[in-house]
């Protein structure tokens, strides 16, 4: 018979043993400098760019390629201010 504790200790075990098979590196060729800290999220690596120069999302796959580069630009209005983005798991951006 298995013990409560002892269900805990070996689904603690599991999950630690897992979790390096769950981080992945990836290699970007590209460059983030004065822009802010890019974010995963439902498989894809986004960033974005704003004050000082067009602003812009970007949004990499897993295997490191750019797969959005969007600039956003609304004629007649001067300075675009993006302050977070989003993605949908069927591979929308917001």
């Amino acid at each position: 018979m298995v013990r409560g504790g002892d269900v805990r200790r070996i689904v603690f075990a599991l999950l630690l043993f897992s979790l390096p098979a769950l981080a992945q590196d990836v290699w970007l060729n590209y460059s983030f400098p004065h822009q802010p800290v890019p974010k995963w999220q439902n498989g894809f690596l986004l960033a974005y760019q704003t004050y000082n120069e067009p602003s812009a999302i970007f949004a990499f796959d897993r295997s490191g390629q750019m797969i959005l580069n969007k600039r956003i630009d609304i004629p007649g209005l001067g300075e675009i201010h993006i302050h977070d983005t989003a993605a949908s798991l069927d591979g929308r951006f917001a």
